[in-house]
């Protein structure tokens, strides 16, 4: 047996191969050995664009717009977005370390504990400038 072949659960030696690999993603085919052409894999994709897209889906400028549209917003508001945006990276985190990605695990939860003091700082602007708002 291919030293890439593994059995399944059903005794069937399955073969998993690199067939293409970039900074946007990684392609694994894994098909039976004894599978005879033509055949058509099934496709594993790994860090693709739609898993880690590099654009906020419905806006179209560019991340120096995108920080001054949040920062512009009211105070309260933006600490709900640090809020939820520490929430995000915290589940992603948890979900790296169940996959044993420890180092990753470790900076995103790092990441997320700043997030919330920011979010915690952004409450305190805003309960100063509060008062001061106009109704």
């Amino acid at each position: 047996m291919d030293n890439d072949a593994q059995l399944n659960g059903k005794g069937v030696a399955i073969v998993q191969r690199l067939v293409h690999w970039s900074v946007e993603s990684v392609i694994w085919v894994r098909f039976p050995v004894a599978t005879p052409l033509p055949f058509i894999p099934t496709i594993n994709l790994r860090n693709t664009m739609e898993k880690c897209p590099t654009k906020v889906m419905g806006f179209n400028g560019s991340f120096k717009k995108l920080a001054s549209a949040i920062s512009d917003m009211r105070y309260d508001k933006v600490e709900i977005f640090l809020r939820e945006l520490a929430q995000s990276i915290n589940r992603q985190a948890e979900g790296d370390k169940k996959r044993n990605r420890l180092k990753l695990s470790t900076l995103l939860a790092e990441n997320s504990a700043i997030l919330k003091k920011s979010a915690d700082k952004m409450a305190e602007i805003w309960r100063l400038c509060q008062p001061h708002m106009k109704k």
